[in-house]
């Protein structure tokens, strides 16, 4: 089945325009350590091949929860723009 050119233009705008909206994503992961008996969060990432964790404060946690939530749906969204892309190039042959 044969999407129009319009739909998938449509499909690939509303893609791009998804990305502004997670504009503050930040690549990683988080997790709890117990640390002196206390739990302390931190955000685990790759920097230059190597894991660097970073103690995240109470303060913090939220909007960075947020961004690494962020993070997560720009991964997805990146694969369905590929799909929209390849599925142009298609029609275009």
């Amino acid at each position: 089945m044969n999407i129009s050119d319009s739909d998938l233009s449509n499909r690939r705008q509303a893609i791009i325009n998804k990305y502004c909206e997670l504009a503050d994503f930040i690549e990683g992961s988080l997790f709890v350590r117990i640390v002196n008996g206390k739990e302390r969060t931190y955000l685990s990432r790759m920097v230059n091949g190597v894991q660097r964790q970073l103690y995240i404060s109470k303060k913090h946690f939220r909007k960075i929860q947020r961004g690494v939530e962020h993070w997560e749906e720009l991964k997805q969204i990146t694969h369905q723009l590929s799909e929209v892309n390849i599925k142009i190039i298609q029609q275009e042959q």
